[in-house]
């Protein structure tokens, strides 16, 4: 190999080495958009929920249209850079997805099932963008019947006599 072919093997390496930074560059750019992105999602949101509030207090006027319009808008623009936004209710808690807020007793149900998706949580391919903010369950013993309960106490009761 001559210096001239080693040359041009490093300046292949160079070049390639400078695309590879800057579209890791351009994908954090992305990502950092699609970011402030959610963040208007989310006051789209609860702008959406105080009109509603204001609606049932008998407000006239609520421009509520309008909000649903541009948050679908959002919303499509997100998904065509394939956000998605993650659907947790009813499913079980995952730590790589949810962050827990509140852990609710629930008789008849098991431990670790989200109950509400208080903040949305989003993931960008298989990466999670935003955490879900979640509520989950815990498992509530379901009580015995009273008649079951006074057998058992009276056959306790029974030896000591």
């Amino acid at each position: 190999m001559t210096s001239n072919e080693g040359g041009m093997d490093l300046s292949r390496l160079l070049t390639g080495f400078d695309a590879a930074e800057k579209a890791k560059a351009q994908h954090r750019q992305l990502e950092q958009l699609l970011v402030e992105l959610l963040g208007i999602a989310d006051a789209l949101h609860e702008l959406e929920r105080h009109l509603a509030d204001l609606e049932r207090k008998g407000v006239q006027d609520v421009p509520r249209r309008s909000i649903e319009i541009v948050l679908r808008k959002l919303l499509t623009v997100l998904k065509s850079h394939q956000v998605e936004r993650m659907d947790c209710k009813g499913q079980p808690f995952d730590l790589e997805r949810h962050e827990v807020l509140e852990v609710k007793p629930v008789r008849g149900m098991s431990d670790d099932i989200v109950l509400e998706e208080c903040v949305h949580g989003y993931m960008w391919h298989p990466r999670v963008l935003r955490h879900a903010k979640v509520i989950i369950s815990r498992a509530e013993a379901v009580p015995e019947p009273v008649g079951k309960r006074a057998k058992r106490r009276k056959r306790k009761q029974k030896p000591q006599q």
